[in-house]
């Protein structure tokens, strides 16, 4: 059957706008994924409260025990769970949460090198790690997740068949860049430049981030036809996870923390341990998860679990004893993050990136310059301009929340709250500007000027706020706090960069309109 002309264009334009916005999304969701790939650095970073100048051997071997018992204290009741995440670096803040009946709960950050609990202040890292998954615990919860999900998936079946489109142009692809030719040309060529130099990346994260983020209702979909609607089975075969067993009812006391994680690293002397959780605590069946990365494989991950009150293993959950589809899932999640390659890796997948985001959004303007080069209609128009506004957008946005974790005072109750503020803020006004500028070209040259500035600006307020500013943290070897100072200082020079080439491919544009003019 033949549409109507009127029903297929209809229907083409409605495909064309589809896949022009959810780029847009997919384009923040990278971005965020550049920054979510440093969570840990950005975690210790965040907090100027805890950053002094001191000898990190200081600070190893601090027990964990005192710590944990303040923050029960904290608590002022006999807690069900607690659980506690060990950072890599042995200064930094331990996280510890405590919690009880009807979901009430205490969360503190514990400074191994003074003892004193620290009241949650700064959510940059967290924000920037959910941002990636459009996540977001207090509204859409995980249904962000499972959106996010379908995009990858879309994503992953548009990067295939350009690939198939394209397969035989792919090496002139890769260097062919026309900064002389009309805008449209350049646009192209630049797209093009850029995917197939991240193509292997880009299939990479579509396809890891899917599974990730659908790991759940998929588990769903294969509970009933092959565990029989056994979710206890499903959960610990697919997903690794396996519930504690249940409490007694009846006190018990327990082994100090310290102890039954020494318990647990003679039980696998390769497992790191960056999670240690208690449940039931105070019930004589209490048991305690010693969970981390194996050392050896680095990408790897593995849990012991405990009997709280003589460290006796209850179960050993290790590569080697898990199922097939666990093991996928765990070389999944260390190929989405990086964990294979270290430092190097994390910093190479961060300009990839970058490179994504470049590559999603000139498709768009490759779009227009073919459909409507000289924007005769609205609708192109504010595509164009929503481009700008959502997609350059973000970048401003981030830097923002960034400056406003130093800018904001650290001890505020309110300072979370500036963060976001100011993130939503930052990118209300750049949509401002991108729909107010008259020409598209300064309106996107603003919205990266304006995020260069925020990411160049926050490294210099840090001098004011924190001991461990760029200068000192590298000096001192302080590379968790360094990296994220040197990070945002290579991002403004990334915003700049891309500035400046938007600036020559106009100039381009111009000079090639002339000689046009002269010609006729």
């Amino acid at each position: 059957m033949k549409l109507h002309p009127h029903a297929y264009t209809s229907w083409w334009d409605l495909h064309a706008w589809a896949g022009a916005i959810t780029s847009i999304v997919l384009n923040v969701m990278f971005f965020a994924g550049a920054f979510a790939l440093f969570y840990e650095e950005i975690a210790i970073w965040q907090d100027p409260r805890s950053h002094r100048v001191v000898d990190d051997a200081r600070c190893e071997g601090v027990p964990l025990e005192p710590l944990v018992r303040s923050a029960i204290a904290r608590f002022g009741a006999r807690p069900t769970t607690i659980t506690a995440a060990v950072p890599s670096d042995a200064c930094a803040p331990i996280w510890i949460d405590v919690g009880g009946e009807s979901e009430r709960r205490t969360t503190v950050l514990a400074d191994p090198t003074t003892g004193a609990l620290l009241d949650e202040r700064s959510v940059v890292a967290t924000f920037l790690l959910d941002l990636h998954f459009l996540y977001d615990e207090s509204t859409i919860g995980e249904w962000g997740m499972y959106t996010a999900g379908a995009l990858a998936i879309v994503m992953l079946l548009t990067l295939v068949t350009g690939v198939l489109v394209h397969l035989k142009d792919l090496v002139r692809q890769l260097h062919q860049l026309r900064l002389r030719e009309r805008i449209r040309f350049v646009w192209s060529d630049l797209h093009k430049v850029l995917g197939v130099m991240g193509l292997p990346f880009q299939i990479g994260m579509a396809f890891s981030g899917a599974l990730l983020s659908l790991a759940l209702p998929m588990m769903w979909a294969w509970q009933g036809p092959v565990f029989g609607g056994d979710t206890t089975l499903a959960e610990r075969e697919l997903l690794g996870y396996e519930a504690p067993p249940a409490t007694t009812g009846a006190p018990g006391s327990r082994l100090t923390i310290d102890e039954l994680v020494a318990h647990a690293r003679r039980a696998r002397s390769d497992l790191r341990a960056e999670h240690v959780r208690v449940h039931g605590y105070g019930d004589a069946g209490s048991t305690v998860d010693v969970s981390g990365r194996l050392e050896e494989t680095r990408i790897a991950t593995g849990r012991v679990r405990l009997r709280a009150t003589d460290g006796s293993v209850v179960g050993v959950a290790m590569p080697e004893t898990s199922g097939a589809a666990t093991r996928v899932m765990n070389w999944i999640f260390g190929l989405h993050y990086a964990r294979l390659g270290g430092d190097v890796a994390k910093l190479l997948y961060a300009l990839l990136a970058m490179l994504a985001c470049a590559t999603i959004l000139s498709g768009n303007w490759i779009w227009l310059a073919r459909r409507d080069p000289a924007r005769r209609h609205a609708g192109h128009r504010a595509l164009a301009r929503l481009t700008i506004a959502g997609g350059l957008g973000v970048a401003p946005a981030v830097g923002a929340m960034f400056l406003a974790n130093r800018i904001a005072p650290i001890d505020a109750s309110w300072h979370a709250d500036a963060e976001v503020i100011a993130f939503v803020l930052a990118w209300a006004l750049t949509a401002v500007v991108g729909f107010v500028v008259r020409s598209e070209l300064d309106a996107a040259i603003v919205a990266l000027i304006a995020g260069a500035l925020a990411f160049a600006a926050t490294p210099v307020a840090s001098v004011a706020v924190t001991p461990l500013h760029i200068g000192r943290a590298l000096m001192d070897g302080h590379w968790a706090v360094a990296s994220v100072d040197v990070g945002l200082l290579a991002m403004a020079a990334m915003l700049v960069s891309a500035a400046l080439l938007a600036r020559r491919i106009a100039d381009a544009k111009a000079r090639t309109e002339r000689l046009g003019g002269a010609r006729g």
